[in-house]
Order: C-alpha cells, then structure tokens, then sequence
C-alpha cells in the first residue's frame, strides 16, 4: 500500500526513457531506488556567444579608468573630465604669474591656477603638450621662467596627482634644455640657452624633490621621477644643486627630508666625478667630497634609525673615496661617538 503509493508519486528511473519494455524482476530494489529519488533538473544551455572578447574587456576597463585620470603608465597624459570650465584669473593673481598668459594662453592659466585639482591636472598637460612650439615661440629662457610660476602653485596641492604632473613637466622642460644644449654645442654658431632659469627652478623645487625622492609610501613613480628630476637639474647645473642639497642639516630636522638628502647626496657621488680638498675650480662637473662629508656628518646621530643607516652607507662610500678627506671632514670624535664609528669599520 505505502510504498505502491510513493511509487506512483515517483518519476520513472532515466532507463524507462531508453527502453519501457525492459522490467526489473526485483520490485523491492527498485522501490528503494526511487524513493529518494528527485525529478531531473533541465539542462543549463550555454550564454549566447557575445563579440566581446576577454581582450576588449580589458582594453575597455582600461580605457575607462583612463578616462577617468587615473591607471597605469599609458594614462599619464590623459585628462580628467570636469564638467565647468575653470573661472578667469583674478587681477591680482595675473599680476602675480609674469607672461605665462602671454606664453601658455589665457585658458590653459585659468586651469593651472585653478582652485580644482582637476583644473590644475588639465592645465599642466596642456603645457607639456605645447611645451616644443612655446620654446620655439618664445624662447627656453622664458618658457622656463614661467614653468617655475605654474610649477611653484601646483606644489602646493595635497593631491598627489597634481604633485606628479608638476614634476613632469620640469622633467619634460629639462629634456628640451638638455637636447637645444647639446645640439647648440654641435653647431658652433647657434648659442646655449642659458641656465639662470634653470637655476631659478633648481631654487624652487630642489628641497621639495629631495623630500619626495625618498617617499616609499607614495604612489606611482612620483619618487623615482624626483630623483630623475634632480639628476637633470645637476647635469643643467650642478654647482647649484651642489650648493642646495649639501647644505648641512639639523639633527632635529624631519626624517624625510633628512633621508631624501642622502639619497640626492648617494646619486651625486654615484653619478659625477668626486674631488678632494678645498678645490671648488670645477665645481660645475665635479662634487667636492669635503662638503658631501661635511653635509652628512649631522645625520650620522639623527634620533630615527633609517636616516642613521642611510648616512652610515654614503660616509662608507666616501670613505672608499678617500679615506683621509673623509675622516678629516666628518667631524666624530672617538671619544663621544665611539658606536658610530664603530658601525661604520664594521660595514667598511
């Protein structure tokens, strides 16, 4: 009775489907078989085939986030969309910026001097875009006179990506100065551009690279591209980098400023030809070793350990140098800092 009831209840076993006419003589096994047993779920077809292939999924998730002003390497140049445009300039602001209207063109200052990040963004690649004819048009002098204005401003945003395009600018500004450099020394009769606005810029901009150089928690390239940065500006002119970032510290100053002076000072020493004593005749292709030594010996007792490490490993390189010049400059006292020089023989 119950069980003759389920069975009836039950769908037929998947062999029934084949072949109804085969039987089962064993009805007890067959009964257990079906009772927990549970109707056939339908078959799940394939999605349609779709002409998006994984390939343009990616290349449009790509292109989205580069849209938007943001990814990898390929969207360095893209804009940001902003849905006003940038106000005009206030007259005491265009009194305060030289002839960058007159170089860049109203609008494209109306954005760099903006108060929005995007605005900002906008406006410095518009100038990197225009960079070449703006040199052609008006010179390198003033071209980089009124860079160091747009570059000034842009730095002091706490957008990071504001900070970035402003650096790549001088980076791209400092290419153009090195390239008409180097073509004007193979035609005798074009002249050099001159390195007073480089200087200017090296005076803007060298203690805020030097800070940035050694910022391992930033993100993109904006470190390694300082440090790019301020190795142009020293092939452009070293004798004022020179004079920027050997200037000795406090031992209370902050530690990334501490620790990104080391790193300018490591890329000095490891880049250009190094000279002893008081001789400062080359100082525009030579690092006088002497003031390296003199500039790093108050890091040496800095309170955080990283800045200590770091000015350990450049006077270690210096002593390999010159040995002399660097114990006579360094200024340690066997008596009062007898660890630090202890840890420098031992890494020597």
């Amino acid at each position: 009775g119950f069980f003759h009831r389920l069975k009836r209840k039950a769908p037929n076993h998947p062999a029934s489907h084949t072949n109804n006419n085969i039987t089962s003589n064993n009805t007890d096994d067959d009964d257990n078989n079906n009772l927990g047993e549970q109707p056939s779920k339908p078959t799940r077809l394939p999605p349609p085939h779709t002409s998006k292939t994984t390939a343009n999924k990616k290349n449009e998730k790509r292109l989205k986030k580069n849209r938007h002003g943001f990814g990898g390497k390929s969207a360095k140049q893209m804009y940001i969309e902003v849905d006003d445009a940038a106000p005009p300039l206030t007259d005491t602001l265009r009194a305060n910026i030289g002839e960058c209207e007159d170089v860049f063109g109203e609008k494209v200052c109306d954005q760099v001097f903006a108060k929005l990040w995007a605005h900002k963004v906008n406006g410095l690649i518009d100038i990197m875009q225009q960079l070449s004819s703006s040199i052609t048009a008006h010179g390198m002098g003033k071209v980089l006179e009124c860079i160091v204005f747009a570059v000034k401003d842009a730095l002091l945003s706490r957008r990071e990506k504001v900070v970035e395009k402003a650096i790549s600018l001088v980076d791209a500004a400092l290419n153009e100065f090195l390239r008409l450099s180097l073509a004007s020394s193979a035609k005798k009769d074009t002249p050099p551009p001159s390195s007073s606005s480089v200087d200017a810029m090296i005076g803007v901009m060298a203690d805020d690279l030097m800070t940035r150089a050694c910022d391992v928690g930033a993100r993109g390239d904006a470190p390694s591209t300082a440090l790019e940065v301020l190795r142009k500006m020293s092939v452009c002119s070293l004798e004022k980098v020179c004079a920027i970032c050997l200037k000795p510290q406090k031992v209370t100053v902050h530690w990334k400023s501490g620790r990104g002076q080391l790193v300018v000072i490591d890329m000095l020493i490891s880049r250009f030809d190094t000279v002893s004593g008081k001789d400062h005749s080359n100082a525009r292709t030579q690092v006088n070793l002497s003031s390296v030594v003199f500039g790093i010996a108050p890091l040496l007792r800095h309170a955080k350990g990283e800045v200590r490490t770091k000015a350990i490993e450049v006077v270690v390189k210096c002593l390999k140098i010159n040995a002399k010049e660097t114990k006579q400059s360094w200024g340690l006292h066997e008596k009062h800092n007898a660890n630090i020089i202890r840890e420098i023989g031992r890494r020597l």
